[in-house]
């Protein structure tokens, strides 16, 4: 598993950079650190590469909860929370980038409940984000999981039916 640590002034490029050089081990991902940071335009860079990730991400929450780590909570197959998570504010989980991620991680109408609530964190608790997730068992479907993301639905049906004809039947 590669670890990323993420510091208070990490730019969005900067995290972008490291989790481009992270994805390209084909190991498991593991985020954690300051997660208080908001998010620019060029977090789109880092977000759409996790998006995309063939690899389990997990995200390690602690400390003060900002608009950074609610993305990267949105966009993990797992996620950690620590005892000591706190929002940073009331609103950090209002920003145009976390509703568009909301809306395609969790669905529309969940998405609106997400941003209607004023704790941010119990707002990905209901969402059914906050879950510590089997990293095995996230790992064993996370390509059938891209599929059913990224290609119509026939496709997605097609390509997990291969994989499992492809199956060890022992296991």
């Amino acid at each position: 598993m590669t670890t990323i640590t993420i510091a208070d002034d990490m730019s969005d490029a900067a995290l972008a950079r490291e989790i481009a050089r992270a994805l390209r081990t084909d190991a498991a991902l593991n985020i954690g650190g300051a997660m208080t940071a908001g998010l620019s335009p060029g977090a789109q860079d880092w977000i759409t590469t996790l998006a995309r990730a063939r690899v389990p991400v997990t995200a390690a929450l602690s400390g003060e909860i900002g608009p950074r780590g609610i993305a990267l909570a949105l966009l993990a197959d797992a996620v950690a929370l620590s005892g000591s998570a706190a929002p940073a504010s009331e609103a950090c989980h209002r920003a145009p980038i976390v509703a568009v991620l909301a809306a395609q991680r969790v669905g529309q109408v969940a998405a609106r409940v997400f941003l209607a609530e004023a704790d941010p964190l119990r707002a990905l608790d209901r969402a059914g984000v906050l879950h510590g997730g089997g990293s095995d068992v996230v790992a064993a479907h996370k390509a059938a999981l891209v599929a059913a993301a990224e290609l119509p639905f026939e496709e997605a049906i097609g390509f997990a039916a291969l994989l499992h004809a492809n199956e060890d039947p022992h296991r």
